[in-house]
């Protein structure tokens, strides 16, 4: 990952398998787009939490929408839950919801911080879980509602509040 942390070095032993698999992908491209608009704004240190809490999240949110949908490849490789099973996926991908609140808690700066991210990532989550439930159940039918609670949360409006914190 171009300046910003592999997420292998801040993860547990037991998310080792789903964090080393990810970053094989190269898809940590919102940790990335964030490290560059925020380059000017913020401290290196804080650049790379903020890139580190995106990618971790976008692991997650990978690895459960590629189990609700089915998906069998990613990037033309076997998806997670393909390769180790949809148990130990699952277990993975809420591990790495909880391991972002402990990684918030441990790396912010400061308290007030941290409760603020903690806000703004559970604020986020819960709308990616909404989008997803409405991509699972409805499909075409709510196709907007899909896009904008699955994706532009976590790609565009929660760095942006990170940025401004």
């Amino acid at each position: 990952m171009a300046d910003t942390q592999k997420l292998s070095e801040i993860t547990p032993s037991w998310l080792q398998v789903p964090t080393k698999y990810y970053e094989t992908l190269g898809t940590n491209i919102r940790g990335s787009l964030f490290y560059f608009v925020g380059k000017d704004l913020l401290e290196p240190n804080q650049l790379a939490y903020g890139a580190a809490i995106l990618n971790l999240f976008q692991l997650s949110a990978v690895i459960l929408d590629d189990i609700c949908d089915n998906s069998t490849t990613r990037r033309s490789q076997p998806t997670i839950h393909e390769k180790y099973g949809r148990e130990k996926s699952l277990v993975w991908s809420f591990g790495l919801c909880f391991h972002i609140h402990d990684y918030i808690m441990k790396e912010a700066p400061d308290q007030e911080f941290a409760w603020k991210m903690i806000q703004l990532y559970d604020r986020m989550s819960s709308l990616t879980l909404e989008g997803q439930y409405y991509d699972m159940d409805w499909g075409n039918t709510y196709f907007k509602q899909t896009a904008e609670l699955k994706t532009s949360y976590y790609s565009t409006c929660f760095p942006i509040a990170m940025l401004v914190l």
